[in-house]
């Protein structure tokens, strides 16, 4: 269906999250109207919750719906302090950072600070006026600092590194250098990456790229079964008739610290797997009448005033206190923010004619509580978590 967000999910039996799901809600952006549509099966792929931070690679549309949507009919949620920040996103002033990719590093790419840059520039002039081999910029890199790897560590050092050197100088980003390697390697080897930066007039090999880690990937999500199916929130059963597959969903398959391609293996396995349930498990047709949303008040709602300023408050105390390196007081903080603005949303939703921006923003602060609570309940650092304060 076009033009169609959904709101919620609909319980086959009010209050028992255990009998599984019979339908969706889903708002019609075209006539402004909430529509009750039944469905013997559903399938959540809504994909991740990167709209949380001020960067990240994401599009607008990773609002965390499906999380939410199926955390309020009774799901469980799993490991949602696991947040990958990918750590060379090209840091463009009023552009969707633009992802880099590791090969590029792979390759050979340094990351360098302007302190870095500086003095391999430096080093480099003074080899050409002596006639020698100019150094490579690996010895200069700030990364050092973080693991012998340098560039070549893994995501969360790397993201971790830049992040901490951009604090420490107050830089808005760091530089991914290649003008060392070879012109007509890099040209061949990424074609669209070089035409993405045409629109900028970058080049590969010339041009030292300005990168700054961006909201990337969460590893958390739904906590679901073999078959896809989320578990309910004791523990005890699944939530029949429902399913989550991709980076909504919490498979286990990724550990604490995301490898890149695993989320494509496991996108089409567990694809495969909710489909043969599915097929193999014909659920049965819901027979009563479903409830229409909010049947006893649409009479009196209205429309909602701007809340621009609310979602940049929430994007604000996330980058600001829940990225990539965080401490309790810091987080502790960020939840008493985060519940006040959630008093005030629901005061709002409560009343209003429903939205794009309001449903979304609703379905990312209930996906903020959820990370915020997981990162606090945390005893020690793994992956993609780190807090100063279990160091």
């Amino acid at each position: 269906m076009k033009n169609t967000l959904a709101v919620d999910l609909i319980q086959r039996q009010h209050g028992k999250p255990e009998d599984g799901i019979c339908g969706v809600w889903c708002f019609d952006q075209t006539t402004k109207e909430v529509i009750t549509l039944s469905a013997d099966a559903i399938v959540i792929a809504t994909g991740g919750v990167g709209q949380l931070w001020a960067k990240t690679t994401n599009p607008s549309v990773a609002t965390g719906d499906g999380v939410a949507m199926a955390y309020r009919s009774g799901a469980a949620v799993k490991d949602m302090a696991f947040i990958q920040f990918h750590p060379t996103a090209l840091a463009i002033e009023n552009g969707r950072p633009f992802l880099i990719t590791e090969a590029l590093r792979g390759e050979g790419g340094v990351i360098l600070d302007y302190e870095g840059l500086k003095s391999w520039q430096e080093e480099c002039k003074h080899s050409f006026t002596k006639g020698i081999e100019p150094p490579s910029p690996d010895k200069f890199s700030f990364t050092l600092a973080f693991s012998d790897l340098g560039s070549m560590a893994t995501r969360d050092i790397v993201a971790r590194a830049i992040d901490q050197n951009l604090k420490q100088t107050g830089n808005k980003y760091a530089f991914l250098v290649t003008s060392h390697l070879d012109k007509d390697m890099l040209m061949n080897s990424f074609p669209n990456m070089q035409n993405h930066l045409d629109k900028y007039n970058l080049k590969l090999g010339y041009d030292d790229l300005p990168v700054s880690p961006a909201a990337h990937y969460i590893v958390g999500g739904l906590d679901v079964d073999d078959f896809g199916r989320p578990r309910t929130k004791d523990g005890q059963g699944i939530i029949e008739h429902l399913y989550a597959i991709g980076e909504v969903a919490c498979t286990g398959m990724h550990g604490a610290n995301r490898l890149a391609s695993n989320s494509l293996l496991e996108a089409v396995v567990f694809a495969d797997k909710a489909a043969t349930h599915i097929i193999n498990n014909p659920p049965k047709s819901v027979t009563h009448e479903l409830p229409e949303w909010r049947a006893d008040g649409l009479d009196i709602l209205t429309e909602h005033s701007p809340i621009v300023n609310d979602l940049a408050m929430l994007k604000d105390t996330m980058s600001s206190e829940v990225g990539i390196v965080r401490n309790n007081g810091r987080l502790n903080r960020a939840a008493r923010r985060i519940k006040l603005l959630e008093k005030e949303i629901d005061i709002i939703w409560k009343s209003s004619i429903p939205s794009r921006q309001i449903v979304e923003l609703r379905n990312l602060i209930q996906v903020a509580n959820l990370v915020i609570e997981d990162a606090l309940l945390r005893t020690e650092n793994r992956g993609l978590h780190f807090n100063t304060d279990l160091v």
